[in-house]
């Protein structure tokens, strides 16, 4: 449970019977700090306890977990990216998902401009070990190359990221659950623990599109069909991404879909 007062938060941690097991606090000289840290989700490690998101520099941000009973078993800082016309650049870190083997986490670079982003994104992904907090590899999902990220699906060996495509390379302005007709359309992208890309799968919001939609009833592609995403299962070697179609003119829901990806082109 989270606690929140003016300048500080309590996490207090129980056993399964509801008795107090451990307790950390943190303390603010801010009191929207507090209130921000509050509001962000505790990232679970099965059996091994919680990673939190803190706000220690000004309203940047870092990454630190700690067990049952409240102490800390790691801390990550921020790195600073120095390759900007902008000087030294301080991350911004997000947690993204987590699962007793991956800590799947996005990266921020506000200040770097469109120059700089040439050589590093201002967006990415990096990977750490869990239970240790070492860095494992980066995944750039979202490198200036036209990818939204919406989701991650984390097993014992895998990392799958998914998302919306924007045809052309350029983000449009669509939410980043909506894809279809000629404006956008959906990706997936499976890594093995290495961080070596398995296979990726892109549709353009054209291509196999009557594959995909070929069952569902009433669901004929053309430039007016959109869905939102919810989510991505896997089960066993297939992914269904699971989403609400409707239509892009009227805004009215047609049918909750399953699109069946179980077979991703394999990447070079």
């Amino acid at each position: 449970m989270v606690f929140q007062a003016t300048k500080y938060v309590i996490y207090a941690i129980y056993d399964t019977e509801g008795v107090l097991a451990g307790e950390k606090r943190i303390d603010y000289k801010d009191p929207y700090q507090s209130a921000s840290e509050a509001l962000q989700t505790l990232a679970p490690v099965p059996y091994k306890g919680f990673i939190r998101l803190g706000m220690q520099y000004g309203w940047d941000s870092y990454l630190e977990m700690f067990d049952h009973p409240g102490d800390v078993i790691w801390k990550i800082d921020p790195e600073f990216y120095t390759g900007t016309t902008a000087g030294k650049v301080r991350e911004v870190l997000n947690v993204i998902k987590t699962n007793e083997q991956f800590l799947v986490v996005g990266v921020t670079l506000a200040a770097v401009t469109g120059s700089d982003a040439k050589t590093r994104t201002r967006d990415f992904q990096r990977v750490y070990d869990a239970q240790s907090g070492a860095t494992l590899f980066e995944i750039n999902a979202t490198a200036g190359n036209g990818l939204r990220l919406h989701g991650v699906v984390l097993e014992p060996d895998a990392i799958s990221v998914y998302g919306a495509y924007f045809p052309g390379g350029k983000v449009g302005v669509l939410s980043n659950e909506q894809w279809g007709g000629e404006k956008a359309g959906i990706f997936l992208q499976t890594y093995d623990a290495s961080g070596k890309m398995k296979y990726e799968y892109i549709n353009d919001g054209e291509r196999d599109m009557q594959s995909l939609l070929g069952k569902i009833k009433e669901a004929e592609y053309n430039a007016d069909a959109c869905m939102w995403i919810h989510n991505l299962v896997k089960s066993g070697e297939r992914y269904y991404m699971i989403g609400e179609m409707y239509s892009d003119k009227s805004k009215t829901v047609r049918n909750m879909i399953a699109l069946n990806l179980k077979q991703p082109r394999q990447s070079q």
